[in-house]
């Protein structure tokens, strides 16, 4: 018959652990409060970069359905300071990352998952709380939660980790998909570090795979950090007020990056995401109320950084493929053990490393301050630093290397 997963969610974890499922022979139900006819018209998610080892993750699963993406083929960083540029850099990829913006993918991964027999439970009719995911749990071998959905509970089955502090918010993020920017030299995603925070241009692509209508663009994140003359964006709120408001930044404290966005106009309505991202790592293991049931945290709800990095959906693929190599792999109960040898996989090697490369980015210490400096004299400094993007893990090695 083959294991049975139900899994929490409609994003980047929950919808590629439930196609890994599938192509093992195993069957998959995906619960989420949100109709697939209605995700490809909901707003932006987040400016997700995905490295080529995920995108390499959505091949295997028939997922990677936009070859016309802008290919990105590094960053080009510069420190920048009251609008003058104090040191520059360009690095490499080993291989070229994409963005293409979550509605359309995960619209256009729901459908395959449908016609490959995956059961797509939407709930509109009641909160998807501990209690109904532990009806549906019955009938299901392995229970993965990557979300905790408007006026749900499953949040409070993963306390934080008291291991890792609880912080607030590093910045403030506003993020605008537009038209008309002139693309950077080799699609390379422009970088500016800035005492008020960071801005950065991506290529990127707005894709519908059902209508073809989709298209290239940039998208534009501005990391405030609180407090600054940066952070003025807190209250807008109509796309377009977003999308004039960012320009106007950008001329001020960014003029490199507003010479390529002269002619740039909003990319769409749906475009636009402000707010801020309260890091937090909650336990990997709970139990369901009724049943006593060992689940599993994954995804944004398990581990949830800032995107400056690039590394949240990365993480988050990792994770699907993790958990499921393993469901599949596994012939004894899906216990608590099981769960927990996952979480402790996924965590140590792919997502702490991605988290702490992430908090380097956004407070560097002096030793990392001066690396980002000498990179603009040592071209292979810059694509080590660049790479990192693509192996997080390999942070240590570079910290602990010889300055110099």
């Amino acid at each position: 018959m083959g294991m049975r997963l139900l899994v929490v969610g409609a994003g980047e974890t929950a919808l590629q652990m439930a196609a890994h499922i599938r192509n093992g022979g195993g069957h998959a139900t995906v619960l989420t409060p949100t109709p697939p006819e209605a995700v490809a018209a909901s707003p932006v998610r987040s400016t997700q970069v995905k490295v080529w080892r995920t995108r390499g993750q959505e091949r295997s699963l028939g997922f990677d359905l936009w070859p016309e993406a802008p290919q990105i083929r590094g960053i080009w960083c510069q420190a920048v300071e009251q609008g003058r540029v104090l040191f520059e850099w360009r690095g490499t990829l080993t291989n070229p990352a994409v963005s293409v913006n979550q509605p359309d993918r995960f619209a256009a991964w729901l459908g395959i998952l449908d016609d490959r027999g995956v059961r797509i439970h939407a709930e509109t009719r009641q909160p998807i709380t501990a209690a109904y995911v532990d009806r549906l749990a019955q009938d299901h071998d392995l229970v993965v939660i990557t979300t905790s959905p408007k006026d749900s509970d499953l949040a409070e089955l993963f306390p934080a980790d008291p291991a890792f502090p609880a912080l607030p918010p590093a910045r403030q993020l506003l993020a605008v998909y537009l038209d008309g920017v002139e693309p950077t030299p080799g699609n390379y995603v422009q970088l500016a570090l800035l005492p008020e925070g960071e801005i950065l241009l991506i290529p990127a692509y707005f894709g519908d795979r059902t209508t073809s209508e989709g298209r290239t663009c940039h998208v534009v994140l501005m990391e405030a950090r609180p407090g600054t003359a940066l952070d003025t964006f807190r209250d807008v709120k109509d796309p377009a007020a977003r999308s004039e408001l960012l320009l106007r930044l950008l001329r001020e404290f960014a003029p490199s990056v507003a010479a390529r966005c002269g002619r740039a106009t909003l990319a769409d309505a749906r475009g636009t995401l402000a707010g801020a991202v309260t890091p937090v790592v909650r336990q990997p293991v709970s139990h369901l109320p009724l049943s006593g049931r060992p689940v599993a945290s994954l995804g944004d709800l398990a581990i949830r950084m800032d995107p400056l990095a690039a590394q949240g959906a990365n993480s988050h693929s990792d994770g699907a493929a993790i958990f499921a190599r393993r469901a599949l792999a596994h012939s004894g109960p899906f216990d608590e053990a099981f769960l927990t040898a996952c979480s402790d996989e996924w965590r140590q090697q792919r997502a702490y490393p991605a988290s702490r490369l992430t908090s380097l980015l956004l407070e560097p210490p002096p030793p990392v301050r001066q690396l980002l400096a000498e990179a603009a004299g040592q071209p292979e400094l810059a694509d080590t630093i660049v790479r990192l993007f693509e192996t997080p893990w390999a942070l240590e090695q570079l910290l602990s290397a010889p300055v110099g």
